[in-house]
């Protein structure tokens, strides 16, 4: 007997190829149908879908990948893809969609590079159909066969769902209800809580099934904490009028002028907010009122204390309120709420370890958000209660910790997100760029919607000086992917900002470490003009504390798009701090903000130059001098014998009399750029005597590893640029016959190098001379599993050292191809740094044996890496298009759809130049 069956929640799929061409829409068509007939999903194709809408056609079918289940990507090889089906792959990626690949090779048997690039990939699968029609059937099959899969792998209990696996409800003991505090009963219905929590971290919805009027306001005041609402909206009498049948007469008189002060804090009236707080206090003493409940309102008071005098640039290292509890014999304990506050780290704990003990063989299936919100939940409606305003305003910093374990667990974007916007909130800088580097993908995948999502949520901070910290955060951080009609918005909102900041007599002080900052961020963006008046008028204003970030800025973004009006007016700001000796001595960044003002309008620096010849002490006059003359050959040799004869100097005074010393400038580095940067034709006579020099320092028993790691860097570049079979002779006879020398060195108490970095930069050195042991190599190389990310770094230094002018294709290929495994395995490190050396690397070691390889990965970069990672790649895009023209023009077309602005117009410009474009 049949019985018909509707499915309620079906799978939502996106099909994926190109549109309008009568052979692909007719594939999709069929397989759509075939899809729908199994009553399991619903799916969606563009040409079917598209009516009339106020979203382009990118928004709108972006947004369905965004809402679908699984992606079915339909590729001919002979076809290969379009820019908007790059765009697809790229969003499917980010958003972590379940994919099918699937291409034909019916006209074309030579596989594309996208079908290349998913060879091992993670979570992908594809398919290889042999005639056309074939996507149909192999398509139905693939989702089909994935589905029952997911199912079977349920039945095995290999499906782990951490939602309902091994979780104990928390317990609250009588005996930890001291006197005033909550029936813990009330705690059993805040479902409207948890859920709105659990919103702010997925998209999951469930059942209200359990509420009290407790939870009511609840989820009335995290809706106040999250930005959604004003103070205005929320209804205090009502939550007093329930409160007072809850509480005893004495508690909830404290309890409502707590209110008060949550209600001015909210208002930005901190004033009125501490009198609020010190009356709750006087009151909670006087009806003697639990210890707790003292400590708790004092928390609040220091907390309240510190943000009033921040505000009026009053600093203190202890306020009142904290004397008064370091004074209380009692410990600090808050009944109920601290039970839940460690339930809730100790869940987070046993995860980890539940994580790090898991056996291989199974699959996670939900991640735990349900029970952490319910924790969560719990302690804000505690807090709400007993009007906690210091636990009411943490609910960010406790979504800040659940955020940052998803994080570390999965690898769903919408958790990254969470993390970063939550840290942006608080404002916290170091805290910000300490998850940025942890999860350093987190800019990978950023689209304009999220960017705009955690910027508006910056803007929801309910103290003045406090929200224009996490805003200039946000600005700092996301200016980049901001659409362009919403950046010409935000940055004129930034610009406004820091002008009135600017203008204010008593200016917060601790406002001015974010700003110019988030001006350098984003100055490849940004009206260079607006920013350069911006950077006059705080000159003009004398705003004294901050002139070294004012010239950082300047620095980083030079005059080149600025008008010539306002080029002459600070010009002019940088003459007379030049000629002021007690301005000049503080401003530590005054020299790099000559040197790139000189470079980029030289023709109104005539007065400029004259004054750093004049005033300037002799070493900045020599660093001007290298920076900026365009025919400087006269000057550079004279300056590279000074850096010769500094190092014969250390050379013989390091170790003498048991005394070492460390250097804060690198003389070989130095010698190195400005070869390397001037593109100096230097002498034999003047290379020799460089590379003795460094000699010497190699066969030094008392030098310090870093230096002779600097020498040795220097040598390779000095022999591999002269290209001189006697130089190499002379360097094999010194350092073979010396080897136990050059690797014996004095290690440096702050020296971070090891000996192992040494030896790699050693044996570079013998590739050069061709000499090295393949087995030496091998060891060393493996041993860079064990060490830490400086090492790792300082060795991909190196490796660009040597391979650099193309010097790749005259090593010996078995070294090349282990140097080369080495590398690979650096650039998919965890390390940002690392990896953005290691694709340096990998640019400089594109042979005719390793070409294939190297862009397949560097292609694979192009997704989701950084913009600096990114934009290292497309420098390269006129030398990488005549080596493999269609690799290359699938990075160019993955760039013009990048999320970071300066990406995506860099590609669009290669495309165009090329003429590329579908």
């Amino acid at each position: 007997m049949m019985v018909d069956t509707e499915v309620t929640d079906k799978i939502k799929v996106f099909i994926s190829s190109q549109c309008g061409i009568p052979k692909y829409d007719e594939v999709r068509e069929k397989l759509k149908q075939l899809i729908e007939e199994t009553g399991l999903a619903n799916v969606y194709l563009f040409e079917k879908n598209r009516q009339g809408s106020t979203l382009s056609a990118e928004q709108e079918y972006l947004y369905e990948i965004d809402d679908s289940d699984v992606c079915i990507f339909l590729i001919d090889n002979k076809d290969d893809v379009t820019q908007a089906v790059v765009n697809e792959i790229n969003r499917a990626k980010a958003k972590s969609k379940k994919s099918i690949y699937l291409f034909c090779n019916e006209k074309e048997k030579t596989p594309t590079q996208i079908q290349n690039e998913l060879m091992g990939a993670k979570g992908y699968r594809f398919y290889v159909v042999e005639n056309f029609t074939d996507f149909v059937a192999t398509g139905y099959d693939s989702l089909i066969n994935d589905i029952v899969k997911i199912y079977k792998l349920y039945t095995k209990n290999r499906l782990i769902d951490p939602e309902f696996d091994d979780y104990e409800d928390v317990k609250i003991e009588a005996g930890f209800q001291a006197d005033e505090s909550m029936n813990k009963s009330i705690l059993k219905g805040l479902d409207k809580s948890k859920n709105f929590i659990v919103n702010q971290m997925s998209n999951f919805k469930s059942d209200i099934k359990k509420t009290n009027e407790l939870d009511d306001y609840s989820e009335d005041f995290l809706h106040l904490v999250f930005g959604k609402r004003s103070i205005r909206e929320f209804n205090t009498s009502l939550l007093f009028d329930y409160l007072e049948n809850q509480q005893s007469s004495n508690l909830h008189k404290v309890v409502k002028l707590r209110w008060k002060s949550i209600q001015s804090y909210w208002q930005d009236d901190l004033s009125s907010c501490l009198k609020h707080l010190k009356d709750a206090l006087n009151k909670a003493k006087e009806y003697s009122l639990p210890k707790w409940l003292i400590q708790d309102i004092l928390i609040d008071l220091r907390n309240v204390q510190g943000s009033y005098g921040e505000e009026r640039n009053q600093y203190s290292l202890q306020n009142d309120a904290q004397k008064e509890i370091d004074g209380m014999s009692e410990p600090l304990f808050y009944p109920i709420l601290d039970r839940f506050t460690n339930s809730l780290y100790q869940e987070l704990d046993k995860q980890r370890i539940k994580e790090r003990t898991q056996s291989p063989y199974s699959v996670t299936f939900g991640n735990h958000i349900d029970i952490f919100a319910e924790l969560v939940a719990s302690i804000f409606a505690i807090a709400i209660y007993n009007g906690s305003l210091t636990h009411i305003l943490i609910t960010v910093d406790r979504l800040e910790s659940i955020a940052f374990y998803l994080s570390e667990k999965y690898e769903e974007w919408q958790f990254r997100v969470l993390l970063l916007k939550m840290a942006i909130y608080r404002g916290n800088k170091k805290q910000i760029n300490s998850y940025i580097n942890t999860f350093n993908d987190v800019f990978g995948k950023m689209n304009s919607n999220d960017a705009l999502d955690i910027y508006e949520f910056s803007k929801t901070k309910p103290i003045k000086h406090q929200r224009m910290i996490s805003t200039l955060e946000a600005f700092k951080h996301l200016g980049y992917f901001f659409s362009d009609y919403d950046y010409a918005n935000i940055q004129r909102e930034i610009l406004n900002m820091v002008n009135d900041w600017i203008e204010e007599e008593n200016r917060v002080f601790v406002n001015g470490n974010h700003i110019f900052e988030a001006l350098k961020a984003n100055h490849l963006r940004m009206d260079n003009n607006k920013v350069a008046e911006t950077c006059i008028n705080a000159i003009t204003k004398k705003v004294y504390r901050f002139y070294d970030d004012i010239f950082d800025l300047l620095a980083s973004m030079g005059l080149k798009y600025v008008s010539d009006q306002n080029s002459k007016q600070i010009i002019l700001l940088v003459n007379d701090i030049i000629k002021d000796e007690d301005k000049r001595d503080k401003v530590h960044k005054l020299l790099d903000a000559v040197i790139t003002i000189s470079r980029t309008k030289p023709e109104l620096c005539d007065d400029l130059h004259q004054n750093v010849m004049k005033y300037l002490p002799d070493h900045s006059k020599k660093v001007y001098q290298i920076e900026t003359m365009t025919d400087s050959s006269g000057y550079d040799e004279k300056h590279i014998l000074d850096y010769i004869e500094e190092i014969k100097e250390r050379n013989n005074t390091q170790g003498q009399n048991g005394l070492y010393a460390g250097f804060g400038s690198d003389p070989y580095k130095t010698i190195l750029n400005i070869i390397n940067h001037n593109k100096l034709e230097i002498a034999g006579d003047l290379a020799n005597l460089i590379i003795e020099t460094a000699l010497e320092t190699l066969l030094n028993k008392k030098q310090l590893i870093s230096d002779k790691i600097s020498a040795i860097q220097l040598i390779v570049f000095i022999a591999k640029y002269k290209n001189d079979i006697a130089i190499k002779d002379n360097l094999y006879k010194r350092i073979v016959n010396n080897r136990e020398v050059v690797k014996n060195v004095k290690n440096d108490f702050i020296d971070r190098y090891t000996a192992t970095t040494l030896e790699f930069n050693y044996l570079l050195l013998e590739v050069l001379c061709g000499v090295v042991d393949f087995r030496a190599m091998f060891y060393v190389i493996s041993r860079y599993t064990e060490l830490d990310d400086f090492e790792k770094i300082e060795a991909l230094k190196a490796v660009n050292n040597l391979m650099n002018d193309e010097y790749a294709e005259k090593i010996d290929k078995d070294i090349l191809f282990m140097t080369l495994q080495f590398v690979l395995s650096m650039s998919n490190d965890k390390n940002h740094d690392v990896r953005f050396f290691a694709t340096k690397a990998l640019l400089q070691m594109i042979t005719i044996n390793t070409e294939k390889t190297i862009l397949t990965q560097l292609s694979k970069i192009m997704d989701f890496d950084s913009g600096y990672i990114k934009n290292t790649i497309i420098n390269d895009f006129d030398q990488l298009i005549v080596i493999n023209p269609k690799i290359t023009k699938l990075m160019m077309q993955k760039a013009s759809v990048d999320n970071n602005y300066v990406i995506r117009e860099k590609g669009k410009e290669y495309l165009q130049k090329y003429q590329l474009e579908d």
